[in-house]
């Protein structure tokens, strides 16, 4: 039996009229949007609080009756007492969508404008605020190794087996970055390509594992049974580079 005892965090935009930025452990069909997952819970929860502070997302759990202290601060816009657009919020998830895809400078360019703004206006404590947000966001680059140019979201499975066990890594790189390992091992009663197989469709079925743009497989599987199982790209590398599907 196939079994996950690890959940990661993702960073969760709520499907609300007026969205929250969130981090949590399980992945609903609730039409909000996810992004990780994030093998250190510090990172994503530092992701968060960046993200919340660069774009005025609402806060609270519940409307009050009146503004908060993050409206004074620039950093909520006040739905509780405004009636904002729609489209003020779809702007904002698509680029944080960027941004956590890897789109940090295009991000850091536009709070660099506003940082040199706020200082011609004599705004300091807003220009500081701007150069504090920039600080942190070249930290988040810093802290995530490059493992791929193109930036793409991948899944990479591998697997040996060994009188009558399978062992299974897969490798999670999202956004060109290695993020995590995970290794499962389990008695197999049945031709190995077929326990592979039928691994990779059981893995897809945990909520938590998000299918990526394409999956990586070995060589001796055929890859068009898993194109029309999970409905992703599927490529079959070869040593130094990735063989692409016809």
């Amino acid at each position: 039996m196939l079994t996950d005892d690890k959940t990661y965090p993702y960073i969760k935009i709520t499907n609300e009229k007026y969205p929250r930025i969130l981090t949590t452990r399980k992945v609903k069909k609730d039409k909000a949007k996810y992004f990780g997952p994030y093998p250190n819970a510090g990172a994503a929860s530092e992701t968060r609080r960046l993200l919340n502070r660069i774009y005025p997302y609402r806060k609270c759990n519940r409307l009050p009756d009146r503004v908060c202290l993050y409206y004074h601060l620039g950093q909520c816009l006040a739905p509780c007492v405004k009636e904002i657009d729609p489209k003020v919020f779809d702007e904002m998830t698509e680029e944080i969508s960027k941004f956590l895809q890897g789109g940090y400078e295009e991000v850091k360019e536009n709070i660099e404008k506003k940082m040199l703004e706020a200082a011609e206006k004599l705004e300091f404590e807003r220009a500081k605020e701007f150069r504090d947000q920039i600080q942190h966001i070249e930290t988040v680059m810093q802290k995530q190794k490059m493992v791929s140019g193109d930036m793409s979201d991948r899944d990479v499975f591998g697997y040996a087996v060994e009188k009558g066990w399978m062992c299974v890594q897969v490798f999670f790189v999202r956004q060109g970055k290695l993020i995590e390992r995970d290794v499962s091992i389990f008695p197999i009663y049945r031709d190995p390509e077929e326990e592979f197989l039928t691994f990779i469709g059981r893995f897809y079925d945990i909520p938590e594992h998000i299918k990526p743009r394409e999956i990586f497989i070995p060589n001796n599987i055929e890859k068009s049974l898993l194109e029309k199982l999970l409905e992703v790209k599927v490529i079959i590398p070869k040593r130094g580079s990735k063989k692409e599907p016809h």
